[in-house]
């Protein structure tokens, strides 16, 4: 659901290492919450694990959105087909 909105401010403002930056530490960020928390107990609800949950599927969509969007910028178009499937 964040993909459209991080996409059009990734491509109006530019800045793509920032972004990149940015989700990295989201990223890291999220794991170690992940690290600190402790452990569910006999089925019960780990209702604490969401907010890193939603940390990392953050900063996975600005990482995956600037390295994906920046082939067009580093591979002639005549190699697309084999840079996005590669």
């Amino acid at each position: 659901m964040l993909s459209v909105p991080i996409a059009y401010f990734l491509n109006k403002f530019g800045k793509r290492c920032y972004f990149l930056i940015l989700g990295f530490l989201f990223i890291m960020i999220a794991h170690a919450g992940f690290y600190s928390m402790n452990e569910c107990m006999n089925g019960a609800k780990c209702v604490q694990s969401i907010i890193p949950m939603i940390l990392l599927a953050t900063g996975e969509a600005f990482v995956l959105l600037t390295v994906f969007t920046s082939i067009t910028y580093t591979v002639p178009e005549r190699y697309f087909g084999t840079a996005f499937g590669v």
